[in-house]
């Protein structure tokens, strides 16, 4: 085979494989994007209102078309959220430095009870308030503006109502093959006090 012809057998090879290369990557992409944008976690949206003098109530807004039912346990309907360490506190919000207070450690009785579950229906939203209460929280420390933050990880979630969430998979929790897990991170917001 003469030099001129190697040439063009090594261009269409090379037309060939950047070709095939181009797309596998778009595949993936599409594949990563699909999978990402389907997430029913990622649809759950998470806010907090001052809804009393030293009260905070937490939204979780289910922004999917189909019902999420999830685990409380350390999540932001969980009426421990701040003492577990999930609810941070700027004073004054534009400080770096959160408010320094005492955390506890939890255990929880396995399986949970149904009673620890919360379905949200689409475009509903369910609600919990937490309490920042003396001695555990310096709420002498709250004054002006304050930031709030609340971040961690859906523990165990199912697309699916309660009702429908069998003693296994409540056994399981996130290892069973129908269970949702992943992180949680609210916008932080800035409340007066």
């Amino acid at each position: 085979m003469s030099s001129v012809g190697r040439q063009s057998l090594s261009r269409i090879l090379l037309v060939f494989l950047a070709t095939a290369c181009i797309f596998f990557v778009l595949k993936q992409s599409r594949v990563a994007f699909s999978i990402m944008s389907t997430d029913p976690l990622s649809r759950l949206a998470v806010s907090v209102r001052k809804s009393a003098s030293h009260t905070l109530t937490f939204s979780v807004t289910n922004n999917h078309d189909a019902p999420i039912t999830i685990l409380k346990w350390e999540t932001p309907l969980d009426p421990l959220a701040l003492k577990v360490g999930k609810v941070k506190l700027f004073a004054p919000a534009d400080s770096n430095d959160a408010l320094d207070f005492p955390t506890i450690q939890v255990r929880r009785k396995m399986p949970p009870g149904q009673d620890q579950l919360v379905t949200i229906l689409p475009g509903d939203t369910k609600e919990s308030s937490v309490e920042l209460d003396v001695p555990f929280f310096p709420v002498d420390q709250l004054k002006g503006d304050v930031k709030i933050t609340c971040q961690g990880r859906w523990v165990s979630a199912w697309q699916k109502t309660a009702d429908e969430i069998s003693p296994k998979e409540l056994e399981e929790l996130n290892a069973g093959d129908e269970a949702l897990s992943g992180e949680y991170e609210m916008v932080p917001v800035t409340v007066n006090f």
